[in-house]
C-alpha cells in the first residue's frame, strides 16, 4: 500500500508538472508572451536608479552623455555616449561645469563635438543582449573595458532599444534592426565618424541586431563596410537555439520534445521573430569587401551554447569560398592555436581584406566583461593607409573607383592556374540571388577607362581608344586587375612583381578582359586568354558589318584522330550514359562540383531523369559524352557534353553541336583540363563534320553574340527568403511579400490544357513559325518537340511540364507553354534541404501573327500567368527566365526580379553580327530589342 502511495504521488507530480509545461508552451504560442519571453524588456533591475545619472553607475560625472535618437518610424531611443577616461581626464573641467543629465541636442554637447573633431576618433557601437537597460548588470563594466584600448580615442555609443529602457515603442525583430540602423546613422551622419573608424559590437540578442545592421549597410547603395564586427555568445537562430535552451541555464524549453519531432517542428513554427543570424552573416560576408569579424564564446556558457559560434565561424568562412566547402573541409584549412586553460582561436584568412577569427574561452559564461576587450586588438579601428585619398589623374581615379566597387577576393590558397574552370559554362545557378540592389558593372567602367569604347547591349564590342590604354596602370591597379582576373594572374604567377607589371601594361583590351566577371562565382574562369587566342572565335575589338560565316575552314582529314594528351595519372572515357552506373557518375560529379551562386548557398541538384532528358536529345552521340578518370581509382573527375543541333543564324542554318555540362572536380582545376576538353570535344565534332557550336556562360569570352539577363519570380516567397535567396526590401513586411506573390487557385485560359502525343506535329508547326521571327533559333524535327517537350508517363521523375490551348470549335492549337524542374540544393540551411525552380522553356502563340503583333502581349500574360498558377499546383518555389524570345513583353508585369546574373551567348567557329537579347545598353529589359536569341538552353 505504502508503495502505491508514494507511486501515485510521483505519478500526479509528474503528469502536473507535465500538464503545467503544456500549459506553459501553449502559452508561448502567444505572440506577445514570446516576445515578452524573447526580449524580456520589462525586466529591469536597475529599477531604482536613474539612467540619466550615469555617476551611479560607476561613471565620473559627465563622463556619459545621455540623448534621444528618433527612428524613421517615429519611435524615440535612449542611448549613451561614453566617453574614454584618458580623454575625460583632459577635459574634465570643462565636462564637469556641463548640465548634467539628458542633453536637448547631442550635437551642442561637449562630448559630441571631441567625438565628431577628432580626425583620429575610434568608435564602438555596442548593441546589448534581452532584458533591462543600457546599465543593467555588468554592461557598465564591458564599456569600460572597452575604451581602454585606447583612453584618448575609443568612444563607445550604445542605445536601447525600443521599448527597453526610456525607449518608446515594443520590441520586435524589424524594430529592432531600424533602431540599430537609426544608431549607426546617427554616427555616419550625425557625428560624421568615418565607418573604417567603426566597430560594430553585440552580445548575446544583440549580436542578431549587429549581423543585420552589417548586413543592411553592406546591401545598401553605395556599400558601407566597417572596421570590424565583434559577436559574442551569438547563436545561429531562434528556432535552432530554443532545441537546446534552458531559461536561466535550468529550465529546458524543447529539449523535453526531443522524441517528439513533429511537436517540436509545430511549436517552431509558430515563433514570429526567427532571428536568422546565420543566413545574414553569409550575405554580409559574401557581399562586404571588408570583412573583420570576431565571434567570442565561453564553453560554458549555459545560456547559448558555444557551438552556435562554430556554426557561425563555418557558415562565415564557407561564404569565402566561390565553390563552397565542406564543415571538414573548413575544420582542416583554418589555422588553430591552442591557448590551454584560456582556450583556443580559430582564423580563416581568405585574403585580401576578409579575415574571419573565432575565440572559445574555457570559462566566463555568457556574459564576462574581459571578453570584449580584444576587439580593439583584433580588429583595425584606426585610420589605415587604404582609406585615404589618392592624388592621380582622373582617369586613375575613376579605374580605381571601377575595381575597388562590389571586390570578391579569392583565397590565397584557392588561387588557381589559366585553365582554371568554372563549375560548368552556363551562369546563374539555382537561380543566383535575386536582388533589389543596382550595381555598376565592373567589365563596362573598366572597358571605359580603359579605352574600350561602348557595349552593344553588353556583348563587349571594342572600338577605339588608346593604342594601348592598359600602359596608364599603376602597379596598384595592375594588383587589384589582376584580383578580378584569376586566369591573368596564373598567366604571370612565376614572374617578378614588377615584370608581372610591366607585362600586363603590354596587353591590349581583349587580353585584360578575357575571363573577366562581375560575380564571384565566375571567376574561376573556363581558360585563359591565351587559350582563345589559339581558337577560331571572334576577338574583341573584331566588328562585324555584312560578312558572316565560317572563322576557319576545317579538313576532317587534318583532324586528329587520337585523342590530346592529358597529364600523367588521368585518361580519356567515353561515358556510355545508357548504363546506369555511368549516368550515375556523371550525375554525383555534377551533383557536388557543379554551379553554384555567390553566396555559397544553393548548388544545382540534377536527377537522373534530367541528364536523360538533356543529353539524350534524338541524334545524341555517344562519342560527345567526354569524361577524364583519374587511372588509379578509376573516378570520373571532369566531363564536358555536346549534344546535335541544327541553328538558324539569321538566314544559315547550322549542323552544330550544344556544349553545356563542362564540370571539374573542385580538386583538379589546376590540372589544366579545361583547355583540353574543350579542344577534345572540338576534335570529336570535327571527325563527324560538325564545325560550329553554341555554347554559354556567365564570363566574358571572346567574343559574345548576345547576352541575356536572368530574372526570378518568387513562387514561394517566405521559403526563399528563409533560405536566403529573398531579401526582404526596406519598408515592407513578410506579409506584404507573401501577398505581393499571390497567386490565383485556378487557370484562367479557355481550353489550357496538358499536351499530348497528338498535339506533336501541331506544336512542332506552330514553334517553326514562331522562332522565324528570330535572329538566332533551333530548327525543330519531330522526334526533337516529342522528346523536348513532351513528358513520357514511364519516366522516373517529370521533367517537362507543357501545356497546349485548343480551340474548342476547330480543335487547333493556338498557343502553347512549357517549363522544366531543376531542384537545387540548399547549403547549411537547417529548415530547408532544397529550391525547387521552374525554368521557362519554350513557348509560342497564333497571336504573333496578328498584324502588329496584335494582343500578343496580353495573350502572353495570360500563358505566363497559368504556368506560374500551375508551377505553384506542382509545389515549385521560384520560376526562372532570361530576357530571350518575347518574355521582355511580360516579365516586369508578372512580378519577375532582376537578378544578378547575365548569360552571355557564344558561337564557336562562326562569325557574325551581334544579336539582340532583351536588353538595352543599360542592361534593362527593353521591349525593343526582342527578335533576337530564340533559343533556349539548359
Amino acid at each position: 500500500m505504502a508503495f502505491t502511495s508514494v507511486f501515485k504521488r510521483a505519478y500526479w507530480t509528474f503528469a502536473v508538472a507535465g500538464g503545467l509545461y503544456f500549459v506553459a508552451l501553449g502559452l508561448l504560442s502567444s505572440e506577445w508572451l514570446q516576445r515578452h519571453a524573447l526580449y524580456a524588456y520589462k525586466i529591469n533591475t536597475a529599477l531604482f536608479h536613474d539612467l540619466n545619472k550615469p555617476e551611479q553607475f560607476g561613471f565620473s560625472r559627465n563622463q556619459i552623455q545621455p540623448f534621444n535618437i528618433s527612428t524613421p518610424d517615429g519611435e524615440i531611443l535612449y542611448a549613451w555616449h561614453i566617453l574614454p577616461l584618458g580623454l575625460y581626464a583632459r577635459h574634465e573641467t570643462a565636462l564637469i561645469k556641463q548640465p548634467r543629465g539628458l542633453a536637448a541636442d547631442a550635437t551642442k554637447t561637449i562630448a559630441f563635438k571631441l567625438l565628431a573633431d577628432d580626425p583620429e576618433t575610434r568608435l564602438v557601437i555596442s548593441f546589448h543582449g534581452n532584458a533591462g537597460t543600457v546599465a543593467q548588470g555588468w554592461r557598465t563594466d564591458t564599456y569600460r573595458a572597452l575604451s581602454s584600448g585606447s583612453t584618448e580615442k575609443v568612444h563607445v555609443l550604445t542605445v536601447d532599444y525600443r521599448g527597453f529602457g526610456y525607449s518608446t515603442g515594443t520590441p520586435t525583430e524589424e524594430g529592432l534592426i531600424t533602431d540599430g540602423v537609426a544608431l549607426v546613422d546617427w554616427a555616419l551622419e550625425v557625428a560624421n565618424v568615418p565607418p573604417e573608424r567603426i566597430l560594430l559590437l553585440g552580445q548575446s540578442l544583440g549580436t542578431a541586431v549587429t549581423t543585420a545592421v552589417a548586413e543592411h549597410f553592406v546591401l545598401r547603395s553605395p556599400q558601407i563596410d566597417f572596421a570590424g564586427v565583434v559577436l559574442a555568445a551569438a547563436f545561429s537562430d531562434i528556432p535552432t537555439l530554443m532545441l537546446t535552451y534552458s531559461a536561466g541555464g535550468i529550465v529546458p524549453i524543447l529539449s523535453p520534445l526531443r522524441p517528439y519531432p513533429r511537436l517540436q517542428k509545430w511549436f517552431l513554427g509558430w515563433i514570429r521573430d526567427t532571428w536568422k543570424t546565420s543566413i545574414r552573416l553569409t550575405n554580409f560576408v559574401k557581399h562586404s569587401g571588408n570583412v573583420r569579424l570576431t565571434l567570442i564564446h565561453a564553453k560554458n556558457d549555459f545560456d547559448i551554447p558555444w557551438k552556435h559560434s562554430d556554426a557561425l565561424f563555418y557558415a562565415a568562412a564557407n561564404a569565402t569560398t566561390e565553390y563552397g566547402m565542406t564543415e571538414k573541409e573548413v575544420n582542416l584549412a583554418k589555422t588553430k592555436v591552442d591557448l590551454g586553460e584560456a582556450g583556443w582561436v580559430n582564423t580563416w584568412n581568405a585574403g585580401g581584406n576578409k579575415k574571419i577569427r573565432q575565440e572559445i574561452v574555457f570559462h566566463g559564461a555568457a556574459h564576462t566583461p574581459p571578453l570584449l576587450h580584444k576587439p580593439l586588438r583584433n580588429n583595425k579601428i584606426n585610420m589605415s593607409e587604404e582609406s585615404k585619398g589618392i592624388d592621380s589623374s582622373v582617369d586613375e581615379k575613376a579605374l580605381e573607383e571601377a575595381l575597388a566597387e562590389n571586390p570578391e577576393e579569392v583565397p590565397d590558397d584557392e588561387q588557381s592556374g589559366e585553365d582554371e574552370a568554372p563549375t560548368s559554362m552556363n551562369s546563374d545557378s539555382v537561380a543566383g540571388s535575386s536582388t533589389t540592389k543596382k550595381r555598376k558593372s565592373k567589365k563596362a567602367a573598366l572597358k571605359k577607362i580603359l579605352g574600350a569604347g561602348g557595349t552593344d547591349q553588353g556583348n563587349g564590342e571594342a572600338s577605339g581608344g588608346d593604342a594601348n590604354p592598359a600602359s596608364k596602370l599603376t602597379n596598384d591597379m595592375v594588383e587589384q586587375l589582376l584580383e578580378m582576373n584569376p586566369s591573368l594572374k596564373s598567366e604571370v604567377a612565376g614572374m617578378d612583381k614588377e615584370k608581372a607589371a610591366e607585362a600586363v601594361k603590354k596587353l591590349d583590351v581583349s587580353d585584360l578582359l578575357t575571363g573577366m566577371s562581375v560575380s564571384g562565382k565566375n571567376q574561376k574562369n573556363m581558360a585563359s586568354y591565351k587559350f582563345w587566342q589559339t581558337q577560331p572565335v571572334p576577338r574583341f575589338d573584331e566588328v562585324t558589318e555584312s560578312e558572316e560565316g565560317p572563322i576557319k575552314l576545317i579538313d576532317p582529314e587534318q583532324v586528329p584522330k587520337e585523342p590530346y594528351p592529358l597529364i600523367e595519372g588521368f585518361e580519356w572515357v567515353t561515358m556510355d550514359l545508357t548504363k546506369d552506373a555511368q549516368l550515375k557518375e556523371v550525375y554525383e560529379l555534377l551533383t557536388g562540383h557543379y554551379v553554384e551562386d555567390d553566396q555559397a548557398m544553393f548548388r544545382f541538384n540534377y536527377s537522373l531523369s534530367f541528364l536523360n532528358w538533356a543529353l539524350k536529345s534524338p541524334g545524341w552521340r555517344p562519342e560527345w559524352h567526354v569524361g577524364v578518370r583519374a587511372s588509379k581509382s578509376q573516378k570520373l573527375v571532369a566531363f564536358i557534353s555536346g549534344v546535335p543541333v541544327e541553328l538558324r543564324v539569321r538566314s544559315k542554318v547550322l549542323h552544330s553541336s550544344e556544349i553545356n555540362f563542362l564540370c571539374i572536380h573542385k580538386k583538379l582545376r589546376d590540372k589544366r583540363l579545361t583547355p583540353v576538353l574543350i579542344k577534345e570535344i572540338t576534335r570529336r565534332c570535327y571527325i563527324l563534320k560538325i564545325f560550329q557550336a553554341i555554347y554559354t556562360a556567365g564570363i566574358v569570352l571572346p567574343k559574345p553574340v548576345s547576352t541575356c539577363r536572368y530574372f526570378h519570380r518568387s513562387l514561394d516567397w517566405l521559403k526563399l527568403y528563409e533560405v536566403g535567396f529573398s531579401p526582404l526590401p526596406a519598408k515592407s513586411t513578410k506579409a506584404r511579400q507573401i501577398t505581393k506573390y499571390h497567386l490565383p487557385s485556378n487557370t484562367a485560359t479557355p481550353g489550357l490544357r496538358p499536351m499530348q502525343s497528338k498535339d506533336v506535329e501541331s506544336v512542332r508547326d506552330l514553334l517553326q513559325r514562331y522562332l522565324k521571327r528570330f535572329d538566332m533559333a533551333p530548327e525543330f524535327t519531330t522526334e526533337e518537340i516529342d522528346h523536348w517537350l513532351l513528358h513520357k508517363e514511364k519516366s522516373a521523375e517529370q521533367v517537362i511540364w507543357t501545356y497546349v490551348v485548343e480551340e474548342p470549335e476547330t480543335h487547333k492549337i493556338s498557343d502553347f507553354i512549357s517549363f522544366y524542374y531543376l531542384e537545387s540544393s540548399v547549403i547549411g540551411n537547417r529548415k530547408h534541404d532544397t529550391v525547387r525552380a521552374a525554368y521557362l522553356f519554350y513557348y509560342a502563340s497564333e497571336k504573333a501573327f496578328e498584324e502588329g503583333e496584335k494582343g500578343l502581349k496580353e495573350r502572353l500574360n495570360e500563358l505566363v500567368n497559368d504556368a506560374l498558377i500551375l508551377a505553384k499546383k506542382f509545389n515549385f518555389d521560384v520560376f526562372n527566365a532570361l530576357t530571350l524570345l518575347d518574355n521582355p513583353l511580360f516579365l516586369e508585369s508578372q512580378k519577375f526580379g532582376p537578378g544578378d546574373g547575365q548569360l552571355h551567348f557564344y558561337l564557336y567557329n562562326y562569325r557574325t553580327r551581334t544579336i539582340a537579347g532583351g536588353v538595352d545598353a543599360k542592361n534593362n529589359v527593353d521591349p525593343r530589342a526582342r527578335g533576337g536569341v530564340g533559343v533556349v538552353m539548359l
